[in-house]
């Protein structure tokens, strides 16, 4: 505890200490958060390295993983405070940077699945000097993949059936139906649930249309 207190007072005594601009700004916010979430790793996509300085200068307690396309750059990072450099080939897109960002995070042997990672780069990519994006991402395979059509969000247990008989008698007011499809016979029990998760798609399937109705 004590040590957290004097890495707060640290990193606030180093906000007051530097200018105010884009990058510093960014720099400040990943390391409050990094300190204030626990984050496992910071991946900084950085083509001239000023990115993962910037953020360095602040001590975040995570680790600091720089993805760079310039070798130069790397050798030159890993002199840098709690920098980890890796040589990686640029990418074009936001999307593919990101990834790579996270690809790049796990062959490092630093992160696993489960850990929670703070990205920064600059958008448009390939660009120097233009950091201006923070992403928190979570490390982990997609499982799968959905539409909501309700308002809330429910936690619940699930209740995996094949036919609406299968949940006669049964207390569902902490449960999630989970099934194929539905039809006209499902209602009653989807009223009673807390929520209903359907593998059949589109928002003018019965599933949709039951949960637009039930809110």
């Amino acid at each position: 505890a004590e040590a957290a207190q004097n890495y707060k007072k640290l990193l606030n005594d180093r906000t007051k200490l530097e200018e105010t601009n884009l990058v510093n700004a960014i720099g400040v916010s990943v390391a409050h958060t990094a300190l204030n979430l626990k984050v496992k790793a910071i991946v900084a996509a950085t083509e001239s390295g000023s990115t993962a300085r910037t953020i360095s200068k602040f001590r975040p307690h995570s680790d600091i993983i720089a993805v760079t396309p310039n070798p130069e750059t790397a050798r030159q990072l890993a002199l840098v405070w709690g920098v980890f450099p890796v040589v990686k080939k640029g990418r074009k897109t936001t999307d593919a940077l990101l990834n790579n960002a996270v690809a790049t995070a796990i062959e490092t042997g630093r992160v696993q699945n489960g850990d929670l990672l703070i990205i920064t780069a600059g958008v448009p990519t390939g660009e120097k000097g233009t950091t201006n994006m923070m992403k928190l991402h979570l490390v982990g395979d997609e499982l799968v993949k959905g539409q909501g059509v309700g308002r809330n969000s429910v936690v619940g247990n699930a209740v995996v059936v094949n036919e609406a008989s299968e949940l006669e008698g049964r207390d569902l007011s902490n449960s999630v139906i989970v099934t194929h499809s539905t039809d006209e016979t499902f209602v009653p029990y989807v009223e009673q649930a807390a929520g209903l998760v359907a593998e059949e798609a589109g928002i003018t399937s019965p599933s949709a249309i039951i949960g637009l109705e039930q809110g």
